[in-house]
């Protein structure tokens, strides 16, 4: 393994791996949700973060949308970009050869992006038609309610990262220009490359690409800080037509670097994901017949992101489900 730095803030990580042909890069930089501006009632450019990222993958000011994916599909490689709460990830892979065109397409992605109109509203209206489709769909808007009862509405964790019908329209392209000019920066940023490629080839290719990247992005204020839950809180959703209903019960669980995380992951592994959905696959689906899936998930992270057990039941089935659920929950805590 090869670690380095590079002297404007890139963080550059190269395994070696020679098993086949391929190589892997993966990326980050701190740019994401919780940059988002807020209105006084916390939503006016909600989406401004994953609207920004979606529409860098669809050209620069070098490559058209049709030449950027000609050129990666000719050689038969893939890319793509991705915005979270505290950062955007980037990634490529092909094979090994082509590791100079890959990284020289994600360095014109990332740092040039066109933000051409046509894209722009291509980007939108598909991002809407997304929105329309979660409004129908009864595990993404269970997620939706989940969130914003859990969650203050002062942090990002509160709101969904695609949007709002509203908050989307009312995003411009200058707020997409201005959002990655401000925060797209190689502060921060780190390049993990991992293939059949020397490390040190890798690395000198790396910053032969990224090298000249300057810049910096403004302080991130601290998130608000998130309550522990004193009571139970419940939102019940009804959607026409749907002969299957999902649950989500859980709180907000500890961040990554508490002490509390490891051991918590390993009791979220035990209850909800090995072999069949772990005790809960056991004693919901497999003893009582009560899910279509059970399991439970854990996200650590710079905030306390979620713990949540989630569960695809038939309508009539749901209180007894939570009941089971809430038996098992108070075994494995005890």
């Amino acid at each position: 393994m090869l670690r380095q730095t590079l002297p404007n803030g890139v963080t550059l990580l190269v395994r070696e791996n020679f098993t086949s042909p391929t190589v892997v890069i993966s990326g980050y930089l701190d740019a994401g949700a919780a940059d988002v501006p807020a209105s006084a009632d916390g939503r006016e450019k909600i989406g401004l973060a994953g609207f920004t990222a979606d529409v860098m993958e669809r050209g620069t000011h070098k490559r058209s949308f049709a030449q950027l994916y000609e050129e990666v599909e000719s050689i038969a490689a893939s890319f793509g970009l991705n915005s979270g709460i505290h950062t955007s990830s980037f990634g490529a892979k092909g094979l090994a050869e082509h590791l100079p065109l890959l990284l020289d397409i994600l360095n014109d992605v990332v740092r040039n992006p066109a933000f051409d109109k046509d894209q722009v509203e291509k980007a939108r209206a598909e991002i809407l038609t997304d929105i329309q489709e979660r409004e129908n769909d009864t595990q993404r808007m269970a997620a939706l309610a989940f969130r914003g009862l859990a969650y203050p509405e002062a942090h990002p964790l509160h709101w969904s990262q695609t949007g709002y019908p509203d908050t989307i329209q009312r995003i411009t392209r200058d707020d997409l220009v201005q959002f990655h000019t401000q925060f797209f920066a190689p502060q921060g940023a780190v390049i993990v490359v991992v293939g059949a490629v020397k490390a040190a080839v890798a690395a000198q290719a790396v910053a032969d690409v990224f090298g000249d990247w300057r810049g910096s992005r403004p302080a991130r204020p601290a998130l608000p800080a998130v309550p522990k839950l004193t009571e139970r809180r419940e939102q019940r959703l009804a959607i026409d037509d749907k002969v299957q209903s999902d649950l989500i019960l859980g709180w907000p669980g500890p961040v990554r670097l508490d002490p509390d995380f490891v051991p918590c992951f390993v009791a979220n592994t035990v209850f909800g994901v090995f072999g069949m959905y772990g005790r809960l696959g056991k004693i919901i689906r497999e003893a009582n017949g009560l899910a279509y899936y059970v399991y439970s998930s854990i996200e650590g992270g710079k905030a306390p992101g979620p713990w949540r057990v989630i569960a695809g039941v038939n309508p009539t089935n749901v209180d007894t489900t939570v009941a089971l659920i809430e038996q098992d929950l108070r075994r494995i805590g005890d």
